[in-house]
């Protein structure tokens, strides 16, 4: 069998890989402590071998609005559902998001790149009541390579609000 050109390959697996995730805009809580995350952003697409080889960043992939009536709160950040018809699944830690701009004053927020995992991380601490502070974050997809079989991959993400 003469030997696949590296060329050709790359271009079959890019043809057919597509990733996207899956953040539906929902509203927690009650009216008075409510968390609301909207996707603006979130669909890659890797068409090249560049993008397969490097990482990929979504600029203010999503934006979360946060109001806490009743007093200070945390939020938390997990990938909930990882999905695929792929025999192989994309580990959780190969996304991450990133702190992109906020509106919140005396809040304690992570700034630095978090790889997301199946369990719960800690994303903002308000140490006061609020009615309406806001975060966008950047979302980040590490370099694949040629490990994955071509799929539609989809991740669930989930934020949880909560009170002291």
């Amino acid at each position: 069998m003469p030997p696949i050109k590296t060329n050709h390959y790359i271009c079959k697996i890019l043809l057919a890989i597509f990733f996207s995730l899956l953040i539906h805009p929902s509203k927690a809580q009650n009216s008075s402590n409510n968390i609301y995350a909207t996707a603006n952003n979130t669909n890659f697409l890797l068409s090249s071998a560049n993008s397969l080889e490097t990482e990929q960043t979504l600029t203010n992939a999503f934006t979360l609005d946060v109001a806490s009536m009743n007093g200070p709160y945390t939020v938390y950040v997990r990938i909930a559902n990882i999905s695929s018809s792929s025999a192989t699944p994309i580990p959780a830690s190969m996304l991450a998001v990133q702190l992109n701009s906020y509106d919140c004053s005396r809040c304690s927020i992570t700034t630095a790149k978090l790889s997301l995992s199946q369990t719960d991380q800690w994303l903002v601490q308000a140490n006061k009541k609020s009615s309406g502070d806001s975060y966008n974050y950047d979302l980040s997809l590490a370099p694949l390579g040629y490990n994955y079989a071509p799929d539609t991959y989809t991740f669930t993400i989930l934020f949880t609000l909560t009170q002291p």
